[in-house]
């Protein structure tokens, strides 16, 4: 007995030997398109502090939860609530930066590396140097100030 291959049998020429390797390199090409965007949304400039995330983890004892990082001037350290606590010398310049990585849980001054503000707090903002990457001070707060969520990071 014999059958006849119609038009709905299963194609086995060139044709169906390129549509795998088509369909993975156009997935390959979007995942890598969709790191690309969420890389660009961080911006650049905090992308830095991420850098800066062993010796913050470190200030703090590894207590907490991480919230965020940014890279900001010390112009805009010292407008950010209970920042003022940190003292700039005159020879630096506001225009210098800083990475400010934030975490949130229960902080005392006790337990963390630098302590500066309140003794106590249930959240920590840890401030590194830029470039070099040395502690400066952990800074703790009551709370948080909103510009930490991670649809604020950013330069400042």
């Amino acid at each position: 007995m014999t059958r006849s291959i119609g038009p709905a049998a299963v194609r086995t020429g060139p044709r169906r030997w390129i549509g795998g390797p088509v369909v993975a390199l156009c997935l390959v090409v979007a995942g890598l398109a969709g790191c690309s965007s969420v890389r660009s949304s961080l911006g650049t400039a905090s992308g830095t502090c991420f850098e800066a995330l062993p010796t913050a983890g470190s200030a703090v004892h590894h207590q907490g939860r991480l919230v965020g990082a940014r890279l900001v001037t010390l112009a805009t350290m010292l407008r950010i609530p209970g920042m003022r606590v940190i003292t700039v010398p005159r020879s630096e310049s506001p225009s210098q930066r800083v990475c400010l990585v934030a975490f949130d849980g229960s902080f005392d001054a006790d337990h963390v590396d630098r302590p500066l503000g309140s003794r106590a707090g249930h959240a920590a903002i840890v401030v590194i140097g830029y470039p070099h990457r040395g502690l400066v001070a952990t800074v703790i707060v009551g709370r948080l100030p909103q510009r930490f969520g991670h649809l604020h990071l950013g330069g400042g």
